[in-house]
């Protein structure tokens, strides 16, 4: 028995026109009453004959339109965000599929299918359940299941709208009775299939049927893939075994890929590592602002929405950091090491200049990479207002070097006035030369500098709390 149906039914009774409310106690009752196949025949109205089924007219109403109808009516008053205790829905969309995990009991299928109406539905089903339950056909030639569920297709023929077309597509692989690898691989197989016929299709997916190991591989294959509506018929009541009839609901579950942005941030991530400041920063703002604090709250994601925040910071801090703008940068953010780059020092201000040039050489941007190495040499041999040329000439013996500056020099000169491409050998010969000028100019070793250029070295890690590493 149900305990608290009457109460729920009670509630429902209030929003429901009188001639439906009067039978929801009757048909409600009796069709909890029903067991096994036998009784799931009746409560959809139909009896078998063979492998197939006919109408049974002697159930005038059967008990699955009553609940259909109050399940459609339901689903409406969520959509239209109804105080009636139940989770809020958006309208449906139109569906291309239907992805729906088969166990043994259709009746919560049925539901969503004919509430959804989508063009195909596929299902996802034991070789149990497709031979004990559904009784999928035999094919008269091979004498094996040809995958064609006749109970499902006629279920939704007699009960789909005249104007809708549902289409059952045939069990073309059965999963495995335990164990989610096996549906893992079924539903996503169906997605990637569905999607090869057309990139854009709308797909949705019940995971009310099947075993819980089922379900749960089925939501997380929903969840790993883009774009999936997942969709669960909840009761507000069970009598401890079974769920009470005239209680049900459609339930659309969150992704947690979507909720906990997980592919937004894994790009921002990509782009730190990649030394891409601007873009990371701009997509850690736009998921820090989509956790809002309905969000934070329901999902209690308080400390999630904090790692984002300190990401952002930390991604802005870099960007600053890169672009010279050190008045915006917050030095608590820096890892202490770090710090020393921002100190008014020559050699500290020298590293720093040599540092963004690695960075944009690791970018694959070389006419950056060498404008940088530029200004290393300006910011060690240019007094007053002499040029870049006069400056080498004027404080290079050494003739290498000096021939070496100068090949840098026109390089950024042809970029900068005939907009040529600069080749990679620019830099890494570049590179060796201004690191020569450098050990002159502080009494170093190249092995010194680059020590000192390893330890300075911007982090491309973050610590769990967001906080760069």
């Amino acid at each position: 028995m149900c305990i608290m149906r009457s109460g729920i039914l009670n509630k429902r009774k209030e929003w429901l026109d009188k001639s439906i409310a009067d039978s929801l106690d009757v048909w409600s009752k009796d069709a909890d009453e029903l067991q096994h196949f036998t009784g799931t025949l009746k409560y959809f109205g139909f009896k078998q004959c063979g492998i197939s089924f006919e109408i049974d007219a002697s159930n005038k109403v059967p008990y699955f339109q009553h609940s259909l109808d109050l399940f459609k009516i339901v689903s409406q008053k969520q959509i239209a965000k109804e105080d009636i205790g139940l989770p809020f829905l958006e309208k449906f969309p139109e569906y291309d599929a239907l992805i729906t995990i088969v166990g043994f009991s259709p009746e919560p299928l049925m539901h969503t299918i004919l509430a959804l109406a989508p063009k195909k539905v596929y299902p996802v089903a034991t070789e149990e359940s497709a031979r004990d339950f559904y009784k999928v056909s035999l094919n008269p030639i091979t004498k094996k299941p040809d995958g064609k569920i006749g109970y499902f297709e006629a279920i939704i023929e007699r009960y789909k709208e005249p104007y809708q077309t549902i289409i059952v597509e045939d069990i073309k692989k059965n999963v495995a009775s335990i164990g989610s690898m096996d549906t893992f691989k079924r539903v996503r197989e169906i997605i990637h299939a569905v999607r090869q016929d057309d990139k854009n299709a709308k797909i949705a997916i019940d995971i009310t049927g099947g075993k819980k190991s089922a379900d749960v591989s089925a939501f997380l294959t929903a969840s790993i893939e883009r774009n999936i509506d997942i969709y669960y018929v909840d009761f507000e009541d069970h009598n401890g075994v079974k769920a009470c009839c005239g209680t049900e609901f459609l339930n659309k579950l969150d992704n947690p890929y979507d909720i906990y942005n997980i592919e937004s941030v894994s790009q921002a991530i990509k782009l730190f590592k990649q030394y891409n400041y601007s873009a990371a920063s701009e997509i850690f703002k736009q998921t820090h602002s989509k956790l809002t604090d309905d969000i934070v709250k329901n999902y209690e994601m308080v400390s999630e929405k904090k790692r984002i925040k300190n990401m952002q910071e930390a991604v802005e801090c870099y960007l600053y950091l890169d672009c010279f703008d050190y008045s915006k940068i917050d030095i608590n953010i820096l890892p202490e090491v770090q710090r020393d780059l921002l100190r008014d020092d020559k050699y500290c201000g020298t590293l720093n200049y040599l540092l963004n040039s690695e960075r944009r050489y690791k970018q694959a941007y070389y006419n950056d990479a060498v404008i940088r190495l530029l200004q290393v040499v300006e910011f060690l041999l240019v007094i007053n207002s002499e040029s870049v040329y006069q400056a080498i000439e004027r404080c290079i013996r050494d003739d290498k070097l000096k021939s070496g500056l100068h090949k840098l020099r026109k390089a950024r000169n042809d970029f900068a006035h005939n907009n040529k491409v600069v080749e990679e050998s620019v830099y890494t010969d570049g590179i060796i030369c201004v690191k020569q000028l450098v050990c002159e100019k502080f009494l170093k070793t190249t092995n010194e500098i680059d020590a000192d250029l390893k330890k300075y070295t911007l982090s491309t890690e973050f610590n769990a709390d967001g906080t760069l590493k």
